[in-house]
C-alpha cells in the first residue's frame, strides 16, 4: 500500500507562513505509522485487504488525520494572522468613525460660528436713531423742586 499518495492528496494550496517542509515531514512520519502498523497487521492476520481494514479502523482516514497533524503545527500561526486582521479591521472602523465624528463636529462648528457672525453683524448695524459722534454720551438731567417735586422751570444747566 503506498500511504504517501493518499496522504499528500489530503493538503490545500501551501500557505506562505509555512514551513516549507511541514507537509513532506506530515507525510514521512505518518507514512511510516501506517506501514508499520500495516506489517503487523499482514503479519497477525495474514489477509491484506483484513489488515488494510484493521489500519484504517485504529488510526483513521489517513488524508483526515494529515490535516489535523498539519492544523495542531499551523493553528498557532493562523490564528494570530486572524486576530491580527480582526484588530487591524476594528481599529480602521475606529478611525472611520473618528473621521466622520470629526466631520460632523466640524459642519455643526461651521453652523455655530455663521449663527454667531450673523448675529454679529445684526448688532453692528445702525439703528433707526441717530447715533452720537465720538467720545459724547446723551444725558438728561431732571431738575425738581424739592418741596413740591414739580420739575423747575426756566433753569438752564452747562457743563
Amino acid at each position: 500500500m503506498d500511504w504517501p499518495d493518499s496522504i499528500g492528496d489530503a493538503f490545500s494550496s501551501q500557505r506562505v507562513d509555512e514551513p516549507k517542509s511541514l507537509r513532506e515531514d506530515i507525510t514521512d512520519e505518518l507514512s511510516d505509522h501506517l506501514a508499520a502498523a500495516m506489517e503487523r497487521e499482514v503479519q497477525a492476520t495474514e489477509d491484506e485487504r483484513l489488515a488494510r481494514q484493521n489500519v484504517l479502523e485504529r488510526f483513521g482516514d489517513p488524508a483526515k488525520l494529515a490535516r489535523q497533524l498539519w492544523w495542531a503545527e499551523m493553528k498557532g500561526m493562523v490564528m494570530r494572522d486572524r486576530i491580527v486582521l480582526t484588530v487591524i479591521s476594528v481599529l480602521a472602523l475606529a478611525c472611520l468613525a473618528t473621521a466622520a465624528f470629526a466631520m460632523v463636529m466640524v459642519r455643526d462648528g461651521r453652523e455655530v460660528n455663521a449663527a454667531i457672525l450673523a448675529k454679529l453683524e445684526k448688532a453692528m448695524q445702525p439703528e433707526d436713531k441717530p447715533a452720537l459722534s465720538g467720545d459724547w454720551a446723551k444725558v438728561r438731567f431732571r431738575v425738581t423742586d424739592e418741596r413740591e417735586g414739580k420739575p423747575v422751570k426756566g433753569l438752564e444747566i452747562t457743563i
